[in-house]
């Protein structure tokens, strides 16, 4: 194995590595996991702005959402978010939770995470945020292509 090879292997099994398929860094330690998601006068969750490279994908709608935001920004429009994600109101969605997770997994064999926690989370978030049931199934159409887009390079 050459040096430059061995390197390389090391440097894609660390806890702080560049994933040449993921196109990004990976940090896994919890300490360096908050440094990251807390220094944000040295970490960025803006990759349109600070990209060391063209972004192929900058007109993705995803980069464009809270998720990709810094503060204070970020901290502005989560406090507004935040008030419908209360104790009370996932409270609130315990039967239907329950209601809907009895549905998912009867009638014998089934995935955990495909057939009850992926579509369970988006159900979820779909009552918390008041979307009629009978949308639901355009919500989680609507919800994955979206999320498709973070991945496609488009």
């Amino acid at each position: 194995m050459t040096a430059e090879i061995f390197a390389f292997h090391r440097q894609s099994v660390g806890p702080v590595r560049f994933d040449v398929m993921f196109g990004g860094w990976v940090v896994t330690r919890y300490s360096d996991v908050d440094r990251v998601l807390t220094g944000h006068g040295t970490f960025s969750s803006d990759e349109v702005r600070y990209s060391a490279q063209p972004v192929p994908h900058k007109d993705n709608p995803v980069l464009g959402s809270l998720m990709s935001m810094d503060p204070p920004r970020h901290h502005e429009l989560r406090r507004i978010v935040s008030q419908v994600f209360t104790p009370r109101a996932v409270a609130a969605l315990e039967p239907m939770i329950t209601s809907t997770v009895a549905d998912f997994v009867t009638g014998g064999d089934f995935d955990l995470i495909n057939d009850v926690a992926y579509p369970l989370s988006i159900h979820t978030i779909a009552g918390l945020l008041g979307v009629d049931p009978v949308l639901w199934p355009d919500f989680v159409r609507w919800s994955e292509a979206i999320t498709s887009l973070m991945f496609s390079g488009a």
